[in-house]
C-alpha cells in the first residue's frame, strides 16, 4: 500500500493556523471606539463635577420710601434759602446739601409745598412754589444748583419772606431753611447783622414763620451768626456732616411739623 504524501497537507495546515492567529480587525475597531466614547463621557462628567455652579442672585428690591404720615405731621410750606456764593462750592457744602434735599423730597406728600430761592450777588427764585409730589421737576432744579458770585444774604431773606407769605398754610409748618456757610459780609453795609436778626425774629413772632439753619464749615464767627438766626427764628441750627447729610433735613421737618399728641 502506497503511503500518502503528507507534505502536500503542511501548507494548508500552516495557512489554517495563520488564519486562526491573525487578529480580527473588524471585531476590535468597534470595541476601541466604544471605549474611547465611554472614557470621553467619564472625563466630561468629572469636569462638570469640578465646576462651580454659579447661581445668579436676583437684585434686592429697593427699600420702600415711606412718606410722612398725614395723621402725625402737619402740611408743610418749605422754602429753601440757599447760599450759592463761591464759598459754597466745596464738595462737603453745596453738593452735600443737594443730596439731603433730594432725600427730603422723597418723603414729602403731594399737599406739601416746596420753594427754592438762591442768593449770591442777588436773590433768585429758581423753583416757584410747587407741590412736593413733582419729584422730577424738583430734583432737576436741585441737581442744577451751582455756586458762584458774592454773598447778599439780606436780600435773600427779603425775597424768601415775600414768597412764603403768598403760600402761607394756616396751622401748617411754614418754614424757611437757610443753608449757608454763614458769610454775610458782602453788600451788607446798610443791613447789618442785627437788622437781619431782627427781621427773622419779627416774622417768627408775628407770622409764625420759622427759620432753621443748615450750617457748613468751621468758621467760628459765621457759626455764631447762624446760631443767632436760628434762635431768633424759633428753629434749629444744624451742622451738616458726611454722617448725617441724608437724614438731617428729614429729621428737621419731622420735628417742626409734628402734630401735638403724635409719637
Amino acid at each position: 500500500m502506497e503511503e500518502e504524501d503528507i507534505t502536500a497537507l503542511v501548507p494548508e495546515k500552516k495557512n489554517s493556523l495563520e488564519a486562526e492567529e491573525k487578529p480580527s480587525t473588524v471585531s476590535k475597531k468597534p470595541q476601541n471606539l466604544m471605549a474611547r466614547l465611554k472614557e470621553k463621557r467619564e472625563n466630561e462628567s468629572r469636569s462638570i463635577d469640578k465646576k462651580e455652579v454659579v447661581i445668579e442672585k436676583e437684585p434686592e428690591p429697593e427699600p420702600e420710601i415711606k412718606t410722612l404720615s398725614k395723621a402725625e405731621f402737619a402740611p408743610n410750606n418749605i422754602l429753601f434759602l440757599i447760599d450759592v456764593s463761591l464759598s459754597m462750592e466745596d464738595e462737603d457744602k453745596l453738593p452735600a446739601l443737594k443730596k439731603s434735599m433730594q432725600s427730603l423730597t422723597n418723603v414729602l406728600r403731594d399737599f406739601d409745598k416746596i420753594t427754592i430761592v438762591t442768593y449770591a450777588t442777588d436773590a433768585l427764585t429758581v423753583l416757584e412754589t410747587t407741590s412736593a409730589g413733582n419729584h422730577e421737576e424738583i430734583n432737576q432744579i436741585i441737581e442744577a444748583l451751582k455756586a458762584g458770585g458774592r454773598t447778599n444774604g439780606v436780600r435773600g431773606f427779603e425775597s424768601a419772606y415775600e414768597t412764603i407769605l403768598q403760600y402761607y398754610i394756616p396751622n401748617g409748618n411754614n418754614q424757611i431753611i437757610l443753608a449757608t456757610d454763614g458769610m454775610f459780609n458782602q453788600y451788607n453795609a446798610k443791613n447789618r447783622e442785627n437788622d437781619l436778626v431782627n427781621m427773622v425774629r419779627r416774622y417768627a413772632n408775628n407770622d409764625e414763620i420759622k427759620v432753621s439753619v443748615i450750617g457748613f464749615g468751621d468758621d467760628k464767627k459765621a457759626s455764631q451768626t447762624m446760631r443767632k438766626l436760628a434762635k431768633s427764628g424759633k428753629g434749629n441750627f444744624i451742622s451738616m456732616s458726611k454722617s448725617n447729610q441724608l437724614d438731617v433735613l428729614v429729621d428737621e421737618i419731622k420735628t417742626q411739623s409734628a402734630l401735638s399728641g403724635s409719637n
